[in-house]
């Protein structure tokens, strides 16, 4: 088994993930992506949760390296679940993909922008506003490369947006649908 692969998954997921797939270019390329992120991952400052945001945990978007992560590990990232405004990934108040959570949702409680209300603190300071957007600019970087990478691999000409103009396109989306339930529900 590839040790960059038992890195990013538990043994289970590991042993699943080699039944179903072979060695190819576009699994190297993921993981290669994937090896990326958690190296920027570790340069975050860390916290210790008490597991009391589950409340916080709503609709998110992610780029695709994260995306195809979470979506390799048999999960529904959001975006593919949208009757309700909770994250897919929360079962019982835990997130299920916890060790690979998409980027917002490992900024939570580490920014200036974005603290805790229960009271956990990042050590050793949270990050300031600026650092959590360069932070999200090099997730982007390195997750568009990967997409246009199969995209382009695939022969496909569909255009990569940014994952700015992708979030907030998706937001937009989410909130004239919840007006349009809330009229309706009226």
């Amino acid at each position: 088994m590839n040790p960059t692969l038992k890195r990013i998954m538990s043994q289970s997921e590991a042993s699943a993930l080699a039944a179903r797939t072979s060695h190819s270019p576009v699994l190297e390329a993921h993981r290669k992506a994937w090896g990326q992120l958690d190296r920027l991952y570790a340069t975050l400052p860390s916290i210790e949760c008490r597991r009391l945001c589950q409340a916080s945990c709503g609709p998110i978007f992610m780029g695709y390296a994260e995306w195809a992560r979470v979506k390799l590990l048999g999960k529904r990232p959001m975006g593919e679940q949208t009757k309700h405004l909770v994250c897919p990934m929360l079962k019982e108040g835990l997130c299920q993909v916890y060790e690979h959570r998409p980027s917002i949702c490992r900024l939570w409680g580490l920014t200036e922008a974005m603290h805790c209300p229960w009271g956990c603190e990042p050590k050793p300071r949270p990050l300031t506003e600026e650092e959590g957007r360069i932070f999200l600019s090099k997730v982007d970087e390195i997750s568009t490369r990967l997409e246009r990478w199969v995209i382009h691999r695939s022969g496909q000409k569909a255009p990569v947006e940014s994952f700015d103009k992708f979030v907030g396109r998706r937001i937009a989306e989410g909130v004239v649908a919840a007006r349009l339930q809330e009229r309706e529900g009226k």
